[in-house]
């Protein structure tokens, strides 16, 4: 039962196997937010996890939004304007947006069982804000505009926040309690000129209403800490959020799975590949790749990690073999015993 590693990789216990966990999108940007009521689409999502699974037989499974990236209580608003954010109301709980997702979930956790933990992506309010943008094809992700909302028209920003967040732990209580999922993937970030007095102020308190209902359910949450957009993030912002495991950008943050672990107190670390297309996992050869993992093992040491990448793979350039050399790595470092830990 794989699923079961992951729980005491999470709880601080030793185990058999060194974890190995990738993700990536099933489908282009352009179909972010086109997933409700598209059964094509939910089809593909579904059946693309299981192949996923089948294939690289990863110890824990995050399940990709794909299509369900605009909240329907900001499906067709533009929230990039103050009149829309502050008049802002609770999405429709029966709305398919909700009841497809966890649909989602049941068919994939269906057929994988207890054979790996099941976390299923939910953003934080902030980011389903900034994320709506994708139904207008905007990829910037307005960094800008929210910014200055909360600097010029924080009553707007603020209801808005209240809102989704309501959203966001509802929805958090039924992917644990409906759906099946052994946990949820939460994923933050910081945004350009927002302080941190400032977040902690108007930001954090939502984002752990959400971690805080996740805990009181299945206490297994992974806490992304977003670099994918090559910004760098204050991780004191997030030192008392209630997680069990951390994922961050080791690439463009500079700071390794080890360290990692120091900063958020032996906390269970996942990651240690970079997921850009300049990445060693994309161009790297089979003995690179594996020396690669070995390398984030031993620096990070043998226990409390899984050993995956900053953030999504671009799915253009994913070659599944190449994260089939990373497990074989992992599973033979596994069986030789525990490796002596150092710092490179």
């Amino acid at each position: 039962m794989s699923k079961q590693v992951i729980v005491d990789v999470f709880n601080g216990k030793k185990t058999d196997r060194i974890p190995v966990s990738f993700w990536y999108h099933f489908c282009p940007q352009s179909d972010f937010s086109k997933g409700v009521n598209n059964p094509g689409l939910f089809k593909q999502t579904v059946e693309k996890h299981i192949e996923h699974y089948e294939y690289l037989k990863p110890e824990l499974l995050k399940i990709m939004p794909d299509g369900y990236f605009t909240l329907p209580s900001l499906n067709g608003k533009d929230s990039s304007q103050i009149d829309v954010l502050g008049k802002l109301q609770s999405s429709n709980p029966n709305y398919a947006w909700f009841a497809e997702q966890l649909e989602l979930v049941k068919q994939i956790k269906a057929h994988i069982g207890d054979n790996a933990a099941v976390f299923y992506t939910v953003f934080s309010p902030l980011s389903l804000i900034a994320y709506s943008q994708f139904q207008f094809g905007r990829a910037a992700l307005a960094d800008e505009y929210i910014s200055q909302l909360i600097e010029k028209q924080p009553e707007a920003i603020e209801h808005a926040l209240e809102v989704v967040t309501a959203d966001v732990v509802t929805f958090t209580r039924r992917l644990l309690e409906e759906a099946g999922a052994d946990g949820i993937f939460f994923a933050v970030r910081n945004y350009k000129r927002i302080s941190k007095e400032t977040y902690l102020k108007v930001i954090a308190p939502g984002e752990k209403r959400v971690l805080d209902e996740a805990a009181n359910i299945k206490d297994l949450t992974i806490l992304h800490i977003c670099g994918g957009f090559g910004l760098t993030n204050d991780f004191s912002c997030y030192s008392d959020y209630k997680a069990k495991a951390v994922n961050w950008a080791v690439g463009v943050e500079g700071l390794s799975l080890g360290k990692g672990k120091e900063i958020f107190n032996g906390r269970a670390v996942i990651g240690g590949f970079d997921n850009t297309a300049k990445s060693i996992l994309i161009n790297g050869e089979k003995e690179e790749i594996q020396k690669k993992t070995e390398q984030l093992i031993k620096e990070a040491g043998r226990d409390g990690i899984v050993i995956g990448a900053d953030c999504a793979l671009p799915t253009d350039k994913v070659v599944p073999e190449k994260l089939r050399w990373v497990k074989e790595a992992a599973d033979k470092i596994s069986k030789q015993g525990i490796l002596p830990q150092f710092r490179a």
